[in-house]
């Protein structure tokens, strides 16, 4: 018999509810609450307050008895954490029985004695391990014994079994989690997250069942299911600041149900939703009003607001069990300022106060759950067992009446055959994870323009993240020379290279090994004149090619340990002067590792045969400066763009241009990179706002761009950095503290489009980046980037290693869904005379299985990756 939402709106029997503060003996005095960021620091059981205390030790909880309230002096303290706690939760099932997450990542779970804490208690009964950011959320089931969910800053919703303190199912969502709750009957979790999403999960599996977009200020959005219904609520603000709660259809986010807009404070509304009565109590933070609303179905009902005394902080709710029933105290909240917790009783008048109102107390939730955790975790589900609050026969199980009819699962989006794609005829926007740029715009005006559809996918790259290394692996005392126009890293398999301060245009070539500390003085590669580029020869870690800036390109053989061994390497294997003026950049072609393309400031496209040191074509077909090149996937075509904001695509073995194009209108640096195998050329520079913007172009079709995508109004110039194996493409500009995350895909019409995926922090700016080749990646962490990052440091600079990861919790299978076999370069597949003679070949390729793995394909429904399934063509 508990409150069903119901459509009919008329006169609700608890629209006289008052919410009236306890006297003040009834209150704790003298608390130190956490009242920092945008946590809620409070809980309560029928026996007990937990009150994560404010301290400069590390995280330290009070517990106080909920029925004893005193001036709070020097109590004892649950002291597990290193960290300061962030959120908690009691036991539905068990009064005594609380956990705490805190921002040192672990949840413990705590067993308070009987008789309260008579001092400090240190030893957890069960620390839950698994998260890596700070816990944002804690939330008991109400129908399985011994099951929670968390959620935290690492973007992940994880649900585990206490009692083996095993983590059983994880959610990779879209952003940092603010706030998480369950459905009715726990088969679903709903979440909301920095990236303005709010998110619906299956329980169990962990897989992402829907997914809109919320609540569009910056501020956190908290949400709350809303009982027996297949509803829920979000609290969050708009773009003018303003306070409002949404109400949605968790079958349907696409759009929310209803929204309503309140006022224009500042502070975090707190939602607490009776499942019992529908009532919704908002509770702001810095505010001295608590509002009461009643949820039907087609609208919300508000009643006379709760005012205080103290301005709150955090809120709590008392279990029904603890509350004067016969005093009708439908409700109390635990309203915590920062020196005191105040007791609001929420009661609804009523002349006789003898006799149990049985139409106000629908039964509420038991110490009985429906379900074990194993139970559960099979599969099970039963809605939470109800008992009476009549105090004649408190604690009698009763049965519902009303059939409850099992709460209908969110649909996932469906899914065409082809590309996991699926369309919405109506123009709307429609929740994704990953946004797809807009469709083919006019060169001329230079703005997008929004399509007809839009486009709701799903990627197995949506969650991909930063996972730094520890510092003891980093690279510190590097002075490198930040002067040339390009990036100003490089990195093999073993080693990197960064032009080094100093006279004679020096090169440091360093092990990854060498980590630490570098001496301050080391030995480098002495190109005689500054050093303009530079690459790794694609078939060695210890070979290199320099462009100077007197025009001059030099190849080197650098001895392993080059750096400590007393004497700088002068001499190159091989010297030619490539051009007139200095060099501006060299490309190793993919498919021949002796033939190398340079540019140069004379505003010449030369290619180099290695073997004999010569030059076999020349290109003169662009009237300024050259800024960059890049091949495509054969090696048979390359592109070019250029200060006169045009782009170019070559045959060189023709000695043709094939086709040009109007590109980006500001001059400013552009960069160029061909998207693996397909047609298609991925270019990025600035509008003539100075915005910078990027642009897809189809080779076929250059009168306009297939996409164009306006960022920012950075200055950095964005360095494109694009996998073939996995179509994703990594933006990290100079200056910048973002790595924007892109995959490729081609859709219906045979575009090539990019879907936008996430935005990745880095701390500190970036200097320069770059990205080791896929066979250094570390297969069992499931890193799909091993990367280096030049950050400033005193008088010097330091390089970082970072990874960027995919988050999968079976990390001890081959993750053959998202890897495939990888370009081998180890060797030329077509000799330079070939090539030269026009030639061709595919490329090989190298497996990146390790032996010891089992496929991840073997042991679930994953599709093997392949690479006719990556290819763009």
């Amino acid at each position: 018999m508990t409150a069903r939402l119901s459509s009919f709106k008329g006169i609700s029997k608890y629209k006289n509810t008052n919410g009236i503060d306890q006297k003040r003996e009834n209150w704790f005095l003298d608390v130190n609450v956490s009242t920092s960021g945008d946590d809620n620091p409070i809980a309560a059981s029928a026996n007990w307050i937990a009150v994560a205390w404010s301290s400069v030790s590390a995280g330290p909880v009070a517990v106080l008895p909920l029925n004893s309230p005193t001036k709070v002096k020097d109590p004892p303290f649950l002291q597990g954490h290193s960290r300061k706690v962030t959120t908690l939760d009691f036991d539905p099932f068990d009064d005594n029985r609380l956990a705490t997450g805190s921002e040192d990542n672990t949840i413990a779970i705590w067993n308070i004695p009987a008789g309260g804490l008579t001092g400090n208690l240190t030893e957890p009964t069960t620390v839950l391990k698994g998260h890596f950011g700070k816990l944002t959320g804690l939330r008991w089931s109400s129908t399985a014994g011994g099951v929670i969910a968390s959620c935290s800053a690492d973007k992940t919703v994880r649900v585990w079994d206490v009692a083996t303190g095993a983590e059983k199912a994880t959610a990779f969502v879209p952003g940092s989690v603010f706030s998480l709750d369950w459905n009715y009957n726990c088969s679903l979790i709903v979440c909301t997250t920095t990236e303005k999403k709010v998110v619906v999960v299956d329980a169990r599996s962990g897989k992402v069942l829907q997914e809109g977009n919320s609540h569009e200020g910056v501020k956190p959005s908290l949400v709350a299911w809303l009982g027996d219904s297949n509803r829920f609520l979000t609290t969050g603000f708009n773009k003018a600041r303003e306070r409002q709660f949404f109400v949605w259809d968790a079958s349907d986010l696409s759009k929310p149900l209803r929204q309503t807009n309140i006022d224009n404070g500042t502070g975090v509304l707190i939602p607490i939703f009776d499942g019992d009565t529908n009532q919704l109590y908002l509770a702001g933070k810095g505010d001295t009003t608590t509002r009461i609303y009643e949820i039907l179905e087609g609208s919300d009902q508000q009643f006379q607001p709760a005012t205080s005394k103290g301005v709150q902080s955090a809120v709590a709710r008392v279990p029904k069990r603890a509350l004067n029933i016969l005093g009708c105290e439908i409700n109390r909240l635990l309203r915590a300022t920062p020196s005191e917790i105040i007791p609001c009783n929420f009661v609804v008048p009523r002349k006789v106060q003898m006799d149990f109102a049985e139409d106000i107390f629908p039964p509420t939730l038991g110490l009985t759950p429906a379900l074990s955790a194993n139970e559960w975790f099979s599969g099970t589900d039963k809605d939470p067992v109800l008992v009476s609050l009549n105090p004649a026969n408190a604690g009698a199980v009763v049965q519902r009446t009303s059939s409850s009819s099992s709460i209908p699962a969110p649909k996932p989006a469906t899914t065409t055959s082809s590309s996991s794609l699926s369309v919405t005829s109506n123009g709307s926007s429609s929740s994704s994870s990953s946004s797809p740029a807009p469709p083919r715009t006019s060169s001329s005006s230079g703005s997008t323009i929004g399509g007809k559809k839009s486009i709701v996918r799903s990627s197995k790259y949506r969650n991909v993240f930063v996972k730094y290394a520890h510092q003891s692996q980093f690279y510190t005392n590097m002075k490198v020379k930040l002067s040339m126009e390009g990036n100003p890293i490089q990195a093999s398999n073993t080693h990197f290279a960064v032009p080094w301060l100093g006279a004679g245009g020096q090169l440091a070539v360093i092990p990854l090994t060498a980590v630490g500390r570098m001496a301050d003085s080391i030995n480098t590669v002495e190109s005689g004149s500054d050093i303009m580029t530079f690459k790794f020869f694609p078939g060695s870690d210890t070979k290199v090619v320099t462009g100077i800036d007197n025009g001059k390109i030099r190849t080197w053989d650098v001895p392993e340990d080059l750096y400590k061994s007393g004497k700088n390497l002068t001499t190159p294997t091989g010297d030619i002067q490539a051009h007139n003026r200095r060099l501006n950049e060299v490309v190793f072609n993919p498919i021949c590792n002796e033939v190398l393309l340079s540019t140069g400031m004379d505003h010449v496209v030369n290619i180099w045969d290695l073997n004999t040191m010569s030059n076999k074509i020349s290109l003169d077909a662009h009237t300024e400066q050259i800024q960059s090149v890049t091949w495509n996937y054969y090696g048979n075509l390359f592109a070019t763009s250029c200060k006169d904001t045009r782009l170019r695509i070559f045959d060189p073995r023709s000695r043709a241009v094939v086709g040009e194009a109007k590109n980006h209108e500001a001059p400013k640096a552009t960069r160029v990179t061909w998207l693996g195998d397909s047609d298609s050329v991925f270019s990025v520079g600035f509008n003539k706002q100075s915005n910078r913007e990027f642009m897809v172009w189809d080779i076929k079709r250059l009168d306009k761009p297939v996409t164009q995508v306006s960022l920012d109004q950075g200055n950095g110039v964005y360095e494109p950095f694009f996998d073939e194996d996995m179509n994703l493409l990594q933006l990290v500009a100079m200056g910048d503290t973002t790595i924007r995350n892109y995959e490729f895909e081609r859709n219906g019409e045979g575009e090539v489009l990019p879907y936008y995926l996430v935005d990745c922090k880095v701390t500190g700016p970036t200097l320069g980046f770059a990205k080791l080749p896929k066979k250094s990646v570390d297969i069992k962490n499931v890193e799909v980037g091993s990367c280096l990052k030049i950050s400033p440091q005193s008088n010097s600079h330091s390089i970082e290693r970072i990874s960027l990861r995919v988050p999968r919790t079976k990390v001890e299978y081959f993750q053959d869904d998202i890897y495939v076999d990888t370009r081998d370069t180890s060797s030329s597949v077509i000799s330079s005379d070939d090539w030269f003679n026009g030639g061709k070949a595919e490329p090989k390729y190298a497996g990146l299985r390790p032996d010891d793995m089992p496929l991840w394909s073997s042991v679930s429904q994953a599709v093997p990756a392949t690479r006719s399934s990556v290819s763009l063509q």
